[in-house]
């Protein structure tokens, strides 16, 4: 089916990392961009170029990406999830869609993301959760790690908890809007919401925090990681598999069905984890 005019949609895709080289799509291996644009060709007889709103790493989730392309179709955007889903691995799931501008950019029109780390936080490893949380044995010290937190918040240089060569690196300043860590059960989980992050920053971050819990590092350590007093880098960065994408928020009228508030419907990815309307950070579109 075509129209005389072009069309910009956006969907809202959820997917388990595990499988895929990352999103990015590439020359080898699987990648979730390219599962995508597959199943695009395969629904619309034409090459669809399509772009996300962030890159997550190997091995990394996500449960908000958005990822945007260019059609000639006249489909309905609602269209899009069962077609697309009947097409798509089962890692892989549209959950949402939505048509929008048509110079709409995911990644650049995006006010702020949220990733979550996840940590399996007890003395035996787990069979079930080995793909989806970094396990550790020793047991965390969830109040140092939130006292820690706080250094993160606000404009900060976070030039060491880059994980590209600093030939490389160009602006590393970014806004983190919210830090919170958490523990439920096992979990102890650290969410971070910034306006745009760095390679590997979210899983440096996470791996500074823990070092923090794990009394391997100091809480004054992380101010000077920041401010360049301290030498050493951030982190390590933990594995990607405890990495999830969970949000990300547009200005509002732009692509209302993303972020907490438009995904609210669908409830948590996991039964009792605190969430937007538990001592979170506010969740409001800009």
């Amino acid at each position: 089916m075509t129209s005389g005019s072009r069309h910009r949609i956006a969907l809202i895709v959820e997917y388990e990392g595990t499988g895929y080289r990352g999103f990015q799509a590439q020359s080898s291996g699987p990648t979730v961009q390219g599962e995508l644009e597959r199943a695009l060709h395969e629904l619309l007889g034409e090459h669809v170029k399509t772009h996300g709103a962030g890159r997550t790493d190997r091995g990394a989730h996500a449960w908000g990406q958005v990822v945007a392309f260019t059609t000639n179709a006249g489909y309905p955007a609602s269209m899009y999830p069962g077609a697309l889903n009947g097409a798509l691995p089962p890692d892989i799931r549209v959950v949402a869609g939505a048509e929008v501008g048509l110079d709409f950019d995911p990644r650049r029109d995006a006010r702020r993301r949220t990733y979550r780390y996840l940590v399996l936080n007890q003395p035996e490893s787990s069979a079930l959760w080995a793909r989806f949380a970094c396990h550790l044995r020793q047991e965390l010290d969830v109040e140092a790690m939130t006292r820690a937190a706080g250094a993160f918040r606000g404009v900060r240089d976070f030039r060491a908890f880059c994980g590209v060569a600093k030939s490389r690196l160009h602006d590393t300043v970014r806004e983190v809007f919210g830090l919170d860590v958490w523990r439920q059960g096992p979990l102890v989980g650290i969410d971070m919401t910034a306006n745009a992050f760095l390679p590997q920053q979210a899983r440096r971050i996470a791996g500074t925090l823990v070092r923090v819990g794990q009394g391997r590092v100091s809480e004054a350590t992380v101010p000077a990681l920041l401010d360049g007093t301290e030498r050493a880098g951030g982190g390590p960065a933990l594995p990607a598999n405890g990495l999830y994408l969970m949000h990300i928020v547009y200005p509002k009228g732009i692509l209302d069905i993303s972020g907490p508030g438009g995904l609210r419907e669908r409830g948590g990815p996991w039964p009792e984890a605190p969430g937007p309307d538990q001592g979170g950070p506010p969740w409001q579109q800009v």
